[in-house]
């Protein structure tokens, strides 16, 4: 058993077999073999000796401790989350349809009623091919996206694309969207000119098809690195050697390293006479490698721009998985939805912050951007405890979203092809009581409630269907 997402426990079923005595591989004599049992493919100890020790932890469990470490999921994972979200829609489908003739019942009862029943027989809940995920990555010269079949990890820059197709209860036929996500673990997830590109070119492809493009949050904001062969040799030429406290000449390069870093190209340098009358090579430019210097900024103007369009021609929308940060914060509120589960949002830290104020004014990040702010001030449409109800919020999302830009709004209707709701029903008037008068809460009119004799009592919109969305903001307003 292995649950790598923390939200779906993965078996993997072995028989031990009697092995050729040729393999020298197997000490014992028995190797285990992969059964089977899900179809899918076979489990990481498939034909390994049934002696072999517990391996340690490999280059991919690394990674998700790296992600676990930055309050995110490890970027691959969330197709597991992905997965495991569409086949709990089909689950509570199906407990509405089940019941959809009990009136008596809220949302919640019918679907404990139908999870007992479901129990008892073990029937198939979701389509076996209600979820499928293509990945893609930079083509030659960087100027297109192509399709990749490749193990998980094995990605070279820190922005991963999907199109992702999904057979949800209202879009049986299935339906596509372009999934962009930061992998924390690669350079903190922080936007170089690759990723800027890779994102750019994920964003034109859903626009290009009018479908809903979605983004996976958890980035440092654009990637400002440094020379490390300079960071290693440069000197400091202090204005009074005893007392650095009085500041510093210039920066400069010894003998030994000016050569060799200014034929490579990393430094510029000039001979002059310090404040002591000694000669120094002062360093008077240092260049980087492409990839580290404000080029990334250029970048992060063009992805910027094309979010800001996209957000007027295509469904956008953004989970906060991790904290996000310079120009990852500017998408999220460029793409306007956003979902957030804890990390901040911020465009500058705490701890710089609190040098410009000259006192520790601020604590923590979570103060900057954290849900209790940007909930509360609008920036955040919903808030989620984790990352598998974050992508369960996408998918409710995304249930009232058309397949395609142009396309009609989608219906939900049962196996039989029958509204779930019939349009002529009673509705729930909350007026109607002991005290007419009394205040009550608007959402009652269009969720349903119980009635005073413990009747389930429909409201004006579907059941299960109402999603509120900015309660933290504007709280005299529902929407």
């Amino acid at each position: 058993f292995s649950n790598p997402s923390g939200h779906k426990v993965q078996t993997n079923a072995y028989l031990e077999v009697l092995c050729s005595s040729l393999d020298l591989k197997v000490i014992s004599g028995y190797q285990y073999k992969s059964f089977p049992h899900d179809g899918k493919s076979t489990g990481p100890l498939d034909g390994q000796d049934v002696l072999v020790p517990y391996p340690p932890i490999n280059q991919l469990e690394l990674k998700r401790l790296m992600a676990k470490g930055k309050e995110t999921t490890y970027v691959y994972d969330f197709l597991t989350l992905f997965e495991t979200a569409v086949i709990g829609c089909w689950e509570m489908y199906h407990a509405n349809c089940a019941h959809s003739s009990d009136r008596s019942k809220s949302f919640i009862g019918k679907l404990v009623s139908y999870g007992a029943e479901r129990l008892k027989n073990k029937s198939e809940v979701a389509p076996p091919d209600c979820f499928h995920a293509q990945e893609y990555k930079l083509g030659p010269n960087d100027e297109t996206l192509e399709p990749v079949q490749r193990h998980v990890g094995q990605n070279d820059i820190g922005m991963i694309v999907w199109r992702i197709t999904v057979k949800t209860p209202e879009c049986p036929q299935g339906r596509e969207f372009i999934l962009i996500c930061n992998d924390s673990t690669v350079q903190n997830g922080s936007f170089g000119v690759r990723e800027d590109q890779a994102f750019l070119l994920a964003t034109k492809m859903a626009q290009a098809e009018g479908i809903p493009r979605i983004y996976i949050a958890a980035n440092s904001g654009a990637r400002i690195g440094l020379v490390e062969e300079v960071k290693k040799q440069f000197r400091v030429q202090w204005n009074d050697p005893l007392n650095p406290a009085s500041g510093l000449e210039f920066l400069y390069l010894d003998e030994e390293s000016v050569d060799v870093l200014t034929q490579k190209g990393m430094a510029q340098t000039e001979l002059v006479t310090a404040k002591d009358g000694t000669k120094k090579h002062k360093i008077t430019a240092v260049i980087g490698p492409d990839g580290i210097g404000v080029e990334n900024l250029q970048g992060s103007g063009k992805i910027a721009g094309i979010t800001s369009r996209a957000y007027n021609d295509i469904f956008t929308l953004t989970f906060v998985s991790g904290t996000s940060v310079g120009i990852g914060a500017y998408l999220v509120r460029l793409g306007q939805r956003a979902i957030q589960k804890g990390p901040p949002i911020l465009l500058t830290g705490e701890a710089a912050l609190n040098k410009v104020l000259g006192k520790a004014v601020y604590t923590s990040n979570y103060q900057l951007g954290g849900t209790q702010i940007m909930y509360t001030n609008g920036v955040t449409h919903q808030t989620v405890d984790n990352d598998l109800t974050g992508v369960q919020a996408i998918l409710k999302w995304l249930s009232f979203v058309p397949l395609k830009k142009g396309a009609s709004l989608p219906i939900l209707m049962t196996p039989s092809k029958k509204l779930l709701d019939p349009i002529e029903r009673s509705v729930y008037d909350p007026r109607r009581g002991p005290n007419p008068e009394s205040v009550y809460d608007p959402r009652l009119l269009l969720i349903g409630a119980t009635d005073a004799i413990g009747k389930w009592r429909g409201g004006l919109f579907d059941d299960a269907s109402f999603e509120e969305t900015l309660s933290g903001w504007g709280m005299s307003t529902i929407c």
